[in-house]
């Protein structure tokens, strides 16, 4: 009776349980966000759930919990992006390399990867200086 009874549930509420294959996590970051490439397969009519936590690799401190969800009508072999801002994390910088771990849980699997939050721009203030030099481009 169970048995049919859930075979009954799964034809009418199809989309209740996902698959999805993810190929790929690629997190991009700046000083404030995070973007999230998720290369990924999906079955037509499929339903995909994310729960992303980011959290401090010294003291296990959550910078963020944030949930997303994607649906498909086709058969799909896709990269959604997910951008997740607002944040407020510490740099990372030579000489205090603070990292975060980003876990993302789909309807199937964990995916982890570790991530530093960093400006760039007073980088390239600091280490791009004018110069006077000219250069030859003869071999004489």
């Amino acid at each position: 009776m169970k048995t049919k009874l859930l075979c009954t549930l799964y034809f009418l509420c199809p989309l209740a349980v996902s698959a999805a294959n993810v190929h790929k996590l690629t997190p991009i970051t700046t000083d404030k966000d995070v973007r999230v490439e998720i290369s990924l397969s999906a079955e037509a009519n499929e339903h995909l759930s994310l729960d992303a936590v980011i959290s401090n690799t010294r003291n296990g401190e959550v910078l963020c919990n944030r949930s997303k969800e994607f649906s498909f009508k086709n058969k799909v072999d896709t990269t959604i992006v997910w951008k997740i801002d607002g944040l407020n994390p510490e740099l990372w910088s030579p000489v205090t390399p603070v990292l975060y771990n980003l876990e993302i849980k789909t309807n199937t699997e964990v995916l982890r990867k570790r991530i530093g939050f960093r400006r760039f721009d007073e980088i390239l203030r600091r280490t791009s200086q004018p110069t006077t030099k000219r250069m030859s481009m003869s071999p004489f």
